[in-house]
């Protein structure tokens, strides 16, 4: 039987600010990226839900009508360096998307 996972699916525009660490011994370098439309999936646990969290943010960009429009990145809520145990991990998975078919 497979577990159910539990996702919150958003829509919304993102400023992101790159960081870029080229160096050890180099400062931090901060970039601007431009403002973006974004799906995000919020969930709990593990990493291993990857697959399955992107699969379904697939399944619900076309439902929608949207398609992607860029690399995904995630955003850590709680990571394994805040705390070492996965059901506390909290992630956004969010995947750039524009309006309408190729």
């Amino acid at each position: 039987m497979m577990k159910r996972i539990k996702m919150h699916f958003q829509i919304s525009k993102s400023k992101r600010l790159l960081a870029t660490l080229e160096h050890q011994i180099k400062p931090l370098h901060i970039k601007k990226a431009p403002e973006q439309e974004i799906a995000s999936v919020t969930f709990s646990g593990s990493y291993e839900k990857m697959p399955a969290v992107t699969e379904a943010a697939a399944n619900w960009l076309e439902a929608n009508a949207y398609r992607l429009n860029g690399p995904m990145f995630n955003i850590y809520h709680v990571s394994p360096a805040a705390d070492p145990d996965p059901e506390k991990w909290l992630t956004e998975a969010c995947f750039p998307i524009t309006k309408g078919a190729e």
